[in-house]
């Protein structure tokens, strides 16, 4: 069986990572693939042995995960194709395609349109700044 491991952080009901997962169920779907999912998050993160074991998968997307540096020394070793997801530390991801968010241009988008509407006072809530996607929100 043809099957894609994904190794996800927090819950995937959530907006953007449920976007996300159904994303990469759909096109799984299209192409043959079934999924295997592991959820990493401060209260459930797991050494992924029997995710990344030789012939449990055919390649890892990994989305935005909890202990990435962690995460992606595993997949590393396991020497499975890995593709990440919204994980823009260059530093410890230089070897795995990266598919990254315009959230700079997303959050320049939405100032402009709301300013162009009149608005002078508005909230913002960037997400965390230990992520590279609240980084770039605010730098915005």
């Amino acid at each position: 069986m043809r099957t894609i491991g994904v190794i996800i952080s927090g819950v995937i009901i959530h907006d953007y990572l449920g976007e996300v997962f159904r994303g990469i169920a759909d096109t799984a779907k299209q192409h043959g693939y079934s999924l295997i999912t592991n959820i990493q998050n401060p209260r459930r993160h797991d050494n992924l042995a029997h995710l990344l074991a030789p012939g449990v998968c055919d390649g890892v997307v990994v989305v935005f995960p909890y202990n990435s540096v962690e995460v992606m020394e595993k997949c590393r070793a396991s020497r499975h194709k890995c593709v990440l997801i919204d994980y823009g530390r260059d530093e410890d991801a230089l070897d795995f395609p990266t598919v990254l968010s315009t959230n700079r241009e997303g959050m320049l988008s939405a100032m402009q349109h709301l300013l162009a509407l009149g608005h002078r006072r508005i909230g913002f809530i960037a997400g965390g700044q230990d992520s590279i996607t609240g980084r770039e929100r605010l730098a915005s």
